[in-house]
């Protein structure tokens, strides 16, 4: 049950209405204008994912990210990630230092924007057909 969405709102709070309203704190105190206290907003941050879509053999390309992060173990697509949004050109220059070799890309889809607490994942896919 989400009490604090629900029931123990900052204004009109529905102390009537909540099951634990007899073990409250903030009511027993006296409190409950300045409780719970809400805690600061998370910073969202935007991240750039362009993912390169290479078949190979009737087979597509896959990597294990190795990063520190949520997504850890997981299989992709080889990901370009920029810090900001990016043009073709800029995307295919980071390609290629992925890559190892300056490959033709053609646009698949997106931007698909995906809102996360933390942070916006602006994603593009991008088809390699070969080398420039």
């Amino acid at each position: 049950m989400e009490l604090g969405a629900t029931v123990c709102l900052p204004r009109n709070p529905a102390c009537g209405d909540c099951p634990l309203s007899g073990r409250c704190i903030a009511r027993k105190e006296g409190r409950i204008d300045r409780l719970p206290v809400k805690a600061g907003k998370t910073k969202v941050r935007d991240r750039y994912f362009h993912y390169l879509i290479i078949r190979s053999g009737g087979r597509i390309w896959l990597h294990q990210r190795t990063e520190k992060d949520i997504w850890r173990d997981l299989y992709q697509p080889p990901l370009v990630e920029t810090t900001s949004a990016a043009t073709k050109a800029q995307v295919a220059r980071r390609a290629t230092d992925l890559l190892g070799y300056q490959p033709i890309l053609e646009a698949l889809a997106g931007p698909v924007r995906h809102v996360l607490s933390h942070q916006v994942i602006h994603a593009r896919f991008w088809t390699v057909l070969g080398r420039s």
